[in-house]
């Protein structure tokens, strides 16, 4: 844990820092019956800062970070690639690993010494106000879940699109429901760091294994000791996943997981 701690960071202090903040559309006109409801939802749809960065040339080793580690924290949850978290292997003592051992440790004490190349990400979003007109417009590829899933005819759909797919943002807001959805590609990167915070604290972390055998980290968010939302999160081969549900009971978010399709991300491309 204190590795983990230490490597994330000292990446995201190296880093440039870049915040967007994506919000669930609310509808004003709902009837006021609906207001204790729509609060619990703000969780989520405040669905606050998040944090990205990326590296460019001059990492530590020369990897493929298709592979994100996750930590719940107090108010959300971070996730850094998986070749960012230094091995005990690189640090081990030159006397213990021999003469070779020390030439290769001096090289890689001079590489982290040198400048860090970094790309920070600039986005400009693309909106689309349903999922059929972004469907019908981009070549991206994402597992949506299927709208009877999630509670059948919405009030209303946003998707954000940023860069060239980067990352995709959808929210789906129901009568008594709100589903959101954000999908980072990381398959160019080769290096990366990123924090989500939400409004609330982190609670009840646990695991569930899809029926494709694919593990999500879940979570929940307490406001006032209630859950307002429940956030789910899995790297699968160099996109990360994070599905948030605002009204949404425990039942009907393992069905959504577990029925989501998610070989769309081993098909070649």
């Amino acid at each position: 844990m204190r590795k983990f701690k230490e490597a994330y960071k000292q990446a995201v202090d190296s880093m440039p820092r870049y915040h967007i903040s994506a919000d669930c559309v609310t509808d004003e006109l709902r009837h006021r019956r609906l207001l204790n409801r729509r609060r619990r939802k703000t969780a989520m749809q405040a669905a606050a800062a998040v944090l990205f960065l990326a590296c460019g040339a001059g990492t530590v080793t020369a990897m493929n970070y298709h592979k994100s580690i996750f930590q719940v924290t107090e108010n959300g949850f971070t996730a850094v690639s998986e070749g960012a978290l230094v091995t005990e292997e690189e640090t081990l003592p030159a006397k213990e690993a021999g003469a070779e051992a020390e030439a290769a440790q001096s090289a890689l004490a001079q590489e982290r010494e040198e400048p860090q190349v970094l790309e920070a990400q600039t986005y400009v979003p693309v909106e689309y106000t349903s999922i059929e007109a972004f469907e019908e417009a981009e070549d991206i590829s994402i597992a949506i879940p299927d709208q009877d899933w999630l509670g059948g005819t919405p009030l209303n759909e946003r998707v954000l699109v940023m860069g060239e797919g980067d990352r995709v943002m959808l929210t789906v807001n129901y009568e008594e429901c709100c589903f959101s959805m954000s999908q980072w590609d990381h398959r160019d990167a080769t290096g990366y760091a990123s924090s989500t915070v939400f409004t609330g604290e982190s609670d009840n972390e646990r695991e569930y294994t899809n029926s494709q055998g694919l593990e999500y980290m879940l979570f929940d968010i307490m406001e006032e000791g209630m859950v307002s939302s429940t956030h789910a999160v899995i790297s699968v081969n160099g996109r990360d996943l994070q599905l948030d549900f605002s009204g949404y009971d425990e039942e009907t978010i393992e069905h959504i997981l577990n029925n989501l399709d998610l070989s769309i991300y081993f098909k070649e491309e």
